[in-house]
């Protein structure tokens, strides 16, 4: 579904990304786990090109990503940031009805019998009317990631989804990525929350100074490291 070759990203005379080599099947839940800093952020952006490598390709449903096709192919690929970027000035079920209207992806009725279904499915069908301004960020985060399933993304990607909330509100959202995780939709999540990395995740990426160290199942990575820098990451964290 999705192949990275030989990708280096380089800011100024900083490599932040050094010559990866990934694979991702249709259906993987992937988790890139690692120390502030190690790339994994940069290396998700990417995947659709919100980076463009220094060097190597991006490969989606076989076609190289480039600056031609990636308009279109953006349509397919999902993206959740920190930050929920909704628009102020729209209310919720605005939101989620403009990026299928630009795409003319459905007719105005089903758009809104598809937006209303979301919203139901995230027990947030009473605030379609209300402004970003009056919810809370966990509500907030939630109205952005089905703001991308409006799209019906092939896959989806996840930049620290939590990370700008509140702790008693990530649970609702690591809940939210597990329902997805049963509709076998494709993810990839760059993420802080180990205990959900163990529940979620199909295969799970360690970087480090711009490189997968390691990768392997929940057991390989968490029971069985074999790189003395996961190890000493594993030991520094509470898991």
């Amino acid at each position: 579904m999705l192949e990275i070759k030989n990708v280096s990203k380089t800011f100024g005379k900083n490599e932040v990304l050094k010559n990866i080599n990934l694979k991702i099947k249709k259906g993987e839940r992937i988790a890139i786990i690692g120390p502030s800093g190690s790339g994994k952020s940069t290396l998700l952006r990417c995947m659709n090109l919100l980076e463009v490598p220094s060097k190597g390709k991006i490969i989606f449903e076989g076609e190289e990503l480039n600056n031609k096709n990636i308009e279109e192919k953006r349509k397919k690929i999902g993206m959740v940031f920190q930050s929920f970027y909704l628009f102020e000035n729209l209310t919720v079920i605005e939101n989620l009805l403009l990026a299928p209207k630009e795409a003319k992806l459905y007719s105005k009725e089903e758009a809104i019998k598809k937006a209303e279904s979301l919203l139901k499915e995230v027990d947030l069908y009473d605030k379609k009317e209300d402004y970003p301004n009056t919810l809370s960020g966990g509500q907030k985060q939630r109205i952005a990631i089905i703001r991308s399933l409006m799209m019906n993304p092939d896959i989806m990607l996840f930049d620290e989804p939590t990370s700008a909330l509140d702790p008693e509100m990530i649970e609702d959202i690591l809940n939210l990525m597990m329902t997805l995780a049963h509709r076998e939709v494709t993810m990839i999540v760059v993420t802080h929350e180990m205990n959900f990395t163990k529940k979620f995740a199909t295969r799970i990426l360690f970087m480090d100074e711009g490189e997968i160290v390691e990768e392997g199942t929940k057991s390989e990575i968490f029971s069985h490291p074999k790189s003395k820098r996961l190890q000493t990451f594993l030991s520094k964290i509470n898991i």
